[in-house]
C-alpha cells in the first residue's frame, strides 16, 4: 500500500509540475497577447492621425498641382461634402477647372501612394479646357516624371507635347 501511495504521489507531483509548466506557457501566451492588444489599439488610434498628415501632404501637392493647371494660386482642401477650392465647393467649379482638379488629385494620388508608377493612361483630360489651360495642363504632364503617358485626345495641341502619336 505504502508503494502505491508512494507512486501515487509521483504520479501526482509529475502531474503538478506539469500543470505548472503548461500555466507558465500560457502565462507568457496571455503577456504576449496582451503587448499586441496594446500595439493593435496604439495602432488604430494612430490612424487617424497618420490619414490626417498622409491628406495633408496629397493636398498641399493637389494644391500645387491644381494652381499650376488653373494659372493661379489656389488652396485644395477636403471636407465631409468633398473638396472646396479657397473654400468654396468645388461642385461650384466650371467643368474645365473640375477637370483640372480631378487630374490634379489623380497624380498627387498616384505620385503619393504609387510613386514607380511610370505609366499613366488619360481619357480626353483637358476635353472642356480652353487652349492655354491645355497647354498649362500638358506642361503639368510632361513634367511629372512618368515614363509613358498614353492620352487618347482629340486636340490638336497634344501633338506638341507628344513623342509618339498613334491616330486611329
Amino acid at each position: 500500500a505504502f508503494r502505491a501511495a508512494l507512486q501515487a504521489h509521483q504520479v501526482a507531483v509529475e502531474a503538478y509540475a506539469a500543470s505548472q509548466a503548461r500555466l507558465a506557457a500560457f502565462q507568457t501566451e496571455l503577456a504576449a497577447t496582451r503587448l499586441h492588444n496594446q500595439v493593435i489599439k496604439r495602432v488604430r488610434e494612430a490612424r487617424p492621425v497618420v490619414a490626417n498628415k498622409v491628406w495633408a501632404l496629397v493636398l498641399s501637392t493637389v494644391s500645387q498641382y491644381f494652381s499650376q493647371v488653373r494659372g493661379t494660386p489656389s488652396v485644395v482642401t477636403r471636407g465631409e461634402k468633398g473638396f472646396a477650392v479657397d473654400g468654396k465647393s468645388a461642385k461650384s467649379l466650371s467643368g474645365s477647372t473640375k477637370d483640372s482638379l480631378g487630374l490634379a488629385i489623380r497624380l498627387a494620388l498616384a505620385k503619393t501612394f504609387l510613386p514607380s508608377l511610370g505609366f499613366l493612361i488619360l481619357d480626353e483630360p483637358a476635353a472642356a479646357c480652353s487652349d492655354s489651360r491645355e497647354s498649362a495642363m500638358l506642361g503639368l504632364l510632361s513634367a511629372c516624371d512618368f515614363d509613358q503617358i498614353l492620352m487618347v485626345t482629340h486636340s490638336d495641341l497634344a501633338d506638341a507635347y507628344s513623342t509618339s502619336i498613334i491616330q486611329l
